[in-house]
């Protein structure tokens, strides 16, 4: 993005607006546009996407990402990089714990709470859908207001727990290719840029305590009737999974936070964010991670230093 002038990011403009006629836009859905392009999206909610997109790339701190990101956490703003669209009701009551875990300095990606929930489908058919609490989060590890200590205690206390799934690793970091592996096997594996500190060596190093084998996150039932569901007579689907054991995705050039054109937001790629899978290990844990991880912060002493940002970008 070129800058000729100072420029302010402002709330309006990302905020979406209304059209008259009736197509309906796959972000903001229950609105009336136009016309549709290829990406789904309305003319104003596709140039909102890419007004998005552009305050990402041009932003210079961290601060202004964590800010941007809690815009759209709050529903002030209905676009993220990783998303299209208002967040899913269901994350409604895990909205300020997320708000909460950006004053720490995290950028909150993906979450969904623990969940069963049965519903009647337009098509008339019943349908169970029953979840783990899961959350991905990225934390800097190269910022002056994070002590890199507190990060490596935090990954150490995370992998140490024995009702979590977790897998962690460096973002915009280059892994070795595991030999004589499945791509399935959660191995450690080790970055190979070699000017590390032997901490960041350590806290960079791919680990996950996931299972060889794919852990569902969601399962997802269809019956024709709501008593075939009771009895357990629906058909059963996968429709989420625990990929996080997978290496195949670490060794691939990308991000987790990825700019147009598959590109780097150098705000983030500066502070090499360390990435955090979380999920419940068991079904009906009764656990709300995003919780949990709010008081891990908490209990080992991290500070709110990101409470609040004005975002100002300047040549």
């Amino acid at each position: 993005m070129n800058h000729d002038h100072h420029m302010k990011i402002t709330l309006e403009a990302i905020l979406p607006s209304h059209a008259a006629r009736p197509v309906k836009c796959a972000s903001c859905r229950t609105m009336l546009y136009t016309t549709q392009n290829d990406s789904g999206l309305c003319e104003t909610c596709d140039e909102k996407h890419l007004n998005t997109l552009n305050f990402w790339t041009a932003a210079q701190k961290w601060e202004e990402l964590v800010e941007m990101n809690r815009w759209f956490i709050r529903g002030d703003t209905t676009t993220a990089p990783y998303h299209i669209g208002r967040l899913w009701e269901e994350t409604d009551p895990l909205i300020a714990q997320l708000l909460e875990l950006h004053e720490y300095g995290f950028i909150t990606i993906d979450s969904q709470p623990e969940m069963e929930h049965v519903s009647l489908s337009i098509a008339k058919k019943w349908h169970l859908i029953k979840q783990r609490a899961y959350l991905t989060c990225v934390l800097p590890t190269r910022h002056s207001l994070i002590p890199i200590s507190k990060i490596d205690g935090l990954r150490t206390n995370l992998l140490a727990r024995k009702d979590l799934l977790v897998t962690t690793y460096c973002d915009n970091t280059t892994y070795p290719t595991p030999k004589g592996q499945g791509l399935q096997d959660a191995i450690p594996l080790t970055p190979e840029y070699k000017h590390f500190t032997d901490v960041e060596k350590r806290i960079y190093t791919f680990r996950s305590t996931a299972d060889k084998d794919k852990d569902v996150l969601t399962k997802w039932w269809e019956a024709k009737t709501r008593l075939e569901l009771k009895q357990g007579r629906g058909k059963f689907t996968e429709s989420r999974t625990f990929w996080a054991n997978n290496t195949s995705r670490i060794t691939k050039k990308g991000s987790i936070l990825t700019g147009p054109d598959d590109g780097d937001f150098q705000a983030a790629a500066a502070m090499r964010p360390l990435v955090f899978h979380i999920a419940a290990r068991e079904w009906d844990a009764g656990m709300e991670v995003v919780g949990m991880l709010v008081k891990m912060c908490k209990d080992m002493g991290f500070e709110k230093t990101f409470e609040k940002f004005e975002v100002e970008l300047e040549d």
